[in-house]
């Protein structure tokens, strides 16, 4: 087995197998080399992708970064999620506060229900800036779906 071959494989498809698949590769290859790896081995490469795809928090486009742990289902993290800025353009910024969402419902029951519902309700604050400056009907209605939703989620949390 090539290892460095694998490794970068690994990386390049976020840790995913079904990624290199929906990518359209579906090389045999690629998709033995990375189901065949130790399972020790993919959870110490995932820890350093994970540690890769953090530090990214600071960064335009920090939405790939909850979708990466939503994705891998990493409960770990939220409170450095929730306390990053959403960056980039509109549509990247409406994708963080659409993919912390989830992560919060991922991570019912890992964190009090209190901080939770205060992240929801971050994310309605968050968002009110970018629905005072998009003018496109699609863009306002998405907005304001993630508004309602934020604010859904909040009272579901708070047993409203």
């Amino acid at each position: 087995m090539n290892l460095q071959k694998a490794k970068r494989l690994f990386f390049q498809y976020d840790g995913l197998c079904f990624h290199i698949w929906h990518d359209g590769c579906r090389s045999v290859e690629a998709t033995y080399l990375l189901e065949e790896l130790p399972k020790s081995l993919r959870l110490e490469w995932l820890e350093e992708l994970t540690a890769l795809k953090l530090k990214k928090l600071g960064s335009r486009g920090n939405w790939r970064v909850v979708s990466f742990l939503v994705d891998h289902r990493d409960k770990r993290h939220l409170i450095a999620a929730a306390a990053a800025i959403p960056l980039g353009v509109f549509w990247e910024k409406c994708s963080y506060l659409e993919y912390l969402l989830k992560y919060v419902k991922l991570c019912l029951g890992r964190f009090s229900a209190t901080r939770l519902a205060n992240i929801c309700d971050d994310v309605q604050q968050q968002a009110l800036p970018l629905r005072r400056r998009v003018r496109a009907e699609i863009s306002v209605s998405r907005v304001d779906l993630l508004i309602q939703d934020a604010k859904k989620l909040a009272d579901d949390i708070r047993g409203k």
